[in-house]
């Protein structure tokens, strides 16, 4: 049934994956950044990320389509950056969409 629920978020994420970003709200997504994503990530504008591997926020969609970033929140992110385990992540659409907010507001 989990199982099921996580494919049929990930489905409608990347139906309305373009539209997330205006959808959620990137100050949200900010608090959430600094709480799950900041010790390992850069997620300003600038700056570089505490762990070297962990790829900074500003540069995400720049590399990642938006909806491959908002597709692999929903799914939940189980990659690591040399040998720190990434955070296990069981995000809601809601935060989901509040994350890419804030990904795609640094973009800039």
């Amino acid at each position: 049934m989990r199982e099921t629920a996580r494919l049929a978020m990930a489905g409608l994420i990347m139906i309305w994956a373009g539209p997330a970003a205006a959808d959620g709200d990137a100050d949200t997504g900010a608090a959430f950044a600094r709480k799950h994503c900041a010790a390992c990530h850069a997620i300003r504008g600038d700056g570089a990320s505490p762990n070297p591997s962990a790829p900074p926020f500003r540069g995400i969609t720049k590399d990642w389509p938006a909806d491959s970033v908002a597709e692999a929140l929903a799914e939940g992110i189980r990659i690591g950056h040399e040998g720190k385990p990434m955070v296990a992540l069981d995000l809601t659409v809601e935060e989901v969409a509040d994350l890419v907010a804030y990904i795609a507001a640094v973009q800039r």
